[in-house]
């Protein structure tokens, strides 16, 4: 009797224990020890990962140079960062000469390697670099040239002399943005590609007078680089533009430009003189047979209201014109851009990297067209705000835009 109960007894344990919940998927029991331990472990912060995308960074270059004889002399201001800890060598400068180097007064010792100088230097933190440097000038019949490599930082600018008054220099690649003459010396100021060499010359002798044109008919295609400047009291527009001929020997090239805009400069390597006439300025050439031309304008115009529209700079007789065209807005503003006849809004990564330079304030549209018949304009209208430490409300739109992406990168659902 005994031996039977027992096994009713096992039995019956077992039909219970077949029949007790079963926990849900993903539950699990812990001991109190393990959960506090598990907690402990939950408040400690994690070790912070300190190593930087980028070991250093060269932020700036501003070479200052002057001929001297037959060389180039002047120096190169650097200004960069080092992101990493320890010491870091750092690539300055290639293809020159250095003649001292000093960083915040102080002697720095530099290795030359393969044609690169560089610099140590202790990390991290910021640093400031001056070079003093010379180069070999190429002296011909009437022209003078030098080779000038650029060295590999965010924005690089050149600021050159010359000696002769009306000296024509030309760089390429690169942008001269502004031609002084004083002294019998003529100064330019030029944007230049970082990492780049830069070809530089120029011929000391007086410009030709215009020619006449010539029977043939003339053929030409141009191409704008536009930027639509808003601020405070006035609009600004600035524009490069760049003309092939391909037919002809054209000594002027007339240039539309926006009713209401004082012209404040004209510049280019091939530009003799200009003259503004009513709504058009004329832009005459010291050498006809070029082919290529190149010209820089800019224009303000006063204005105090919250909305306008601009129509763009056209060449006269163009048998084709692209261009782009950015608009920027200087201050706390909200700026709407709207295009007319033709033109297509594209992103701004898109703009050409000289149009980029030429931009001082926040971007807000760019657009790129191809004119056939109607005009292009563009209609602006902005709200301005109080300067504060506050982000733009388009800023802001993006950020709020890109929350969704970055939280599925994040991994939360």
């Amino acid at each position: 009797m005994k031996a039977n109960w027992l096994i009713s007894l096992i039995v019956m344990t077992a039909v219970q224990a077949q029949t007790l919940p079963i926990p849900a998927a993903g539950n699990v029991t812990l001991s109190l020890d393990e959960y506090s331990k598990l907690t402990e472990l939950a408040r400690k912060p994690g070790k912070k990962v300190e190593t930087p995308l980028l070991p250093y960074v060269i932020k700036s270059a501003q070479m200052n140079l002057q001929v001297e004889g037959e060389s180039i002399a002047g120096q190169i201001l650097l200004e960069g960062e080092i992101f990493a800890k320890g010491d870091r060598k750092v690539p300055l400068v290639y293809g020159m000469i250095i003649l001292d180097a000093q960083q915040q007064g102080r002697e720095l010792p530099l290795e030359h390697d393969g044609g690169i100088h560089s610099g140590l230097f202790s990390g991290p933190g910021e640093f400031a670099v001056t070079l003093k440097t010379g180069l070999p000038l190429s002296i011909e019949t009437g022209r003078a040239a030098f080779t000038l490599s650029v060295p590999n930082a965010g924005t690089t600018r050149l600021s050159l002399t010359v000696p002769g008054d009306q000296t024509q220099v030309s760089l390429s690649p690169g942008l001269i943005t502004k031609r002084t003459f004083n002294n019998g010396k003529t100064s330019i100021e030029a944007t230049l590609i970082p990492g780049q060499a830069t070809s530089v010359f120029w011929a000391a002798r007086l410009a030709p007078e215009p020619q006449q044109a010539t029977p043939k008919e003339v053929r030409f295609l141009s191409d704008l680089k536009t930027l639509i400047s808003v601020s405070d009291a006035e609009l600004g527009v600035t524009a490069l533009a760049e003309i092939i001929v391909i037919q002809g020997e054209p000594s002027q090239f007339t240039a539309q430009i926006p009713e209401g805009y004082e012209l404040t400069g004209a510049t280019g390597a091939t530009l003799a003189s200009s003259d503004v006439q009513q709504k058009a300025v004329v832009l005459k050439v010291n050498n006809p047979a070029q082919r290529n031309h190149q010209f820089l304008l800019s224009m303000v115009k006063s204005n105090s209201a919250a909305k306008a529209e601009i129509p763009l700079i056209t060449f006269t007789g163009s048998q084709r014109e692209t261009g782009e065209v950015l608009v920027e807005g200087s201050g706390a503003m909200e700026l709407t851009a709207t295009e007319k006849g033709g033109l297509r809004r594209m992103d701004m990564k898109e703009i050409s990297p000289y149009l980029a330079t030429l931009s001082r304030a926040g971007r807000h549209a760019a657009f790129r067209y191809q004119k056939k018949t109607e005009a292009q304009a563009v209609a602006l209208e902005w709200v301005r705000f109080p300067d504060s430490n506050v982000l733009s409300g388009s800023f802001l739109r993006q950020q709020v835009a890109y929350l969704p992406e970055l939280a599925k990168r994040a991994g939360f659902d």
